[in-house]
């Protein structure tokens, strides 16, 4: 039996940046690569190396040594995943992505349905950079799919990551046209003729200036008549989900809120609401949105 304090301790070796175990027994050497593959710059592989180490000393001291070295071998990494293909890959990433049903649903979804339509190669950029995508879009799905390449990278699923060096698009914001006064009535007229329940709801939006969701969203409990201000501080927005899209509340699209004085023809608007059992100001015939 070897005494484990007549011995040297066994420390994990760089080997040209592999890791290597050498120990002497009884005047016999033996040499170990602990984690076949393994980099000693990296962190779990030595502590792997450590943990077989600490093992080989253990059964020395308890005369349980396996000299063939055979119970101290681990099994080589199996070989990384080869891709030829583009969507494959992305499923894999975005598989292991902690993200939500919703977010996946959304837009991983949408740029999936971009790479099932053209199956591009693994390096191919094509298929994005000849699309007619608008610039934030485009621009929203280049620095996607450039993370999921670094992640492949990373991994050596990749070699190299092509989406690095293409450049975003330019857009410009369309200057806003606001409606006339002609075009306000119009939109009130017909609303009133054809959907006359959400007249009061659009008749608000133009003499608030709110979001449609901030108004859809609004409650009586942020209506106060008696100071003559209403607060904005959430919305209801569409989100898509696994099921389809769905109304949620939310705070406002700035994070912020802000409270608005009713002018004369927002307090007889709301005055004229009827106050309903799910609280909203504003709500279709059957009580929806």
């Amino acid at each position: 039996m070897a005494v484990l304090w007549q011995m040297r301790p066994i420390r994990p070796l760089d080997n040209n940046g592999s890791i290597l175990l050498r120990w002497t027994v009884a005047g016999e050497r033996y040499a170990l690569t602990p984690v076949p593959g393994g980099s000693f710059t990296d962190p779990v592989a030595l502590l792997k190396a450590h943990a077989i180490a600490n093992r080989i000393m253990l059964d020395l001291a308890q005369g349980a040594f396996d000299p063939t070295l055979a119970a101290y071998k681990t099994a080589p990494a199996p070989p990384a995943p080869r891709f030829t293909r583009l969507p494959p890959l992305w499923d894999a990433w975005v598989g292991q992505l902690d993200v939500t049903e919703a977010a996946r649903a959304d837009h991983y979804r949408k740029v999936r349905l971009m790479l099932a339509a053209a199956n591009p190669a693994l390096y191919a950029t094509g298929w994005l950079t000849g699309s007619t995508l608008a610039g934030s879009t485009y621009n929203g799905r280049l620095g996607t799919v450039k993370r999921c390449l670094d992640w492949a990278v990373r991994r050596d699923f990749a070699s190299h990551n092509p989406y690095a060096e293409l450049q975003p698009r330019r857009h410009k914001q369309p200057p806003i046209e606001p409606f006339s006064l002609a075009d306000m009535r119009a939109i009130l007229q017909a609303f009133a003729q054809l959907r006359p329940a959400y007249e009061p709801l659009t008749r608000f939006l133009f003499l608030s200036a709110c979001r449609w969701g901030e108004a859809a969203g609004l409650r009586w409990q942020h209506v106060n008549l008696a100071e003559n201000t209403l607060t904005i501080c959430e919305a209801l927005t569409r989100v898509a989900t696994a099921d389809g899209e769905q109304l949620k509340r939310k705070g406002t699209k700035t994070g912020e809120s802000r409270t608005l004085n009713l002018s004369t023809e927002l307090r007889e608007l709301l005055e004229a609401q009827p106050r309903l059992k799910h609280g909203r100001v504003f709500s279709a015939p059957k009580g929806g949105v």
